[in-house]
């Protein structure tokens, strides 16, 4: 069993997502124009980790969450215990320890005090889901959340005990 998830892109990351490619795109042009390679060199290789840093998708099979990036899979572990609910903003008042704050996802460690210390692989604050689990909290926002919690849900109970 294999339940796949898009994970679409809300209007804050799409308006930061414009935001840091100018402010990191018109240095690079403007630097290529003056013969400066290193610095505009340096500048493109940033913006190019960064990108793909993003999150495409989740996928759930048994007992493991996979978060599709653009180059690799990130997989967090379910365990039988594992608890999953949506709910909107969740990420809502916090702040970010380490991590990507909205430039192509917003992807790190957080910490709020509803969540408590969390990690995030979030696309649109507004259909957030959190995950429960014995290694940690992790917050995804899947396109269909009451899907996601769900499978989640079926992912966790075919865990291995």
């Amino acid at each position: 069993m294999t339940a796949r998830f898009r994970a679409p892109w809300g209007r804050e990351l799409i308006v930061m997502s414009a935001i840091g490619v100018l402010v990191m795109g018109v240095p690079i042009i403007v630097q290529l124009s003056r013969g400066f390679w290193l610095v505009s060199g340096l500048l493109a290789i940033l913006l190019i980790v960064i990108v793909c840093l993003c999150v495409r998708g989740y996928e759930l099979v048994p007992g493991e969450l996979r978060i599709v990036r653009l180059l690799w899979i990130t997989r967090w572990p379910l365990d039988p215990a594992a608890r999953a609910f949506a709910r909107p903003h969740a990420m809502k008042g916090s702040w970010r320890i380490w991590g990507n704050g909205g430039m192509f996802a917003i992807t790190g460690r957080f910490s709020g005090s509803s969540l408590g210390r969390y990690i995030a692989f979030v696309t649109d604050p507004e259909r957030t889901v959190v995950l429960e689990t014995r290694r940690g909290t992790v917050v995804v926002s899947p396109d269909n959340p009451a899907a996601f919690v769900a499978a989640a849900a079926q992912a966790s109970q075919s865990a291995r005990r």
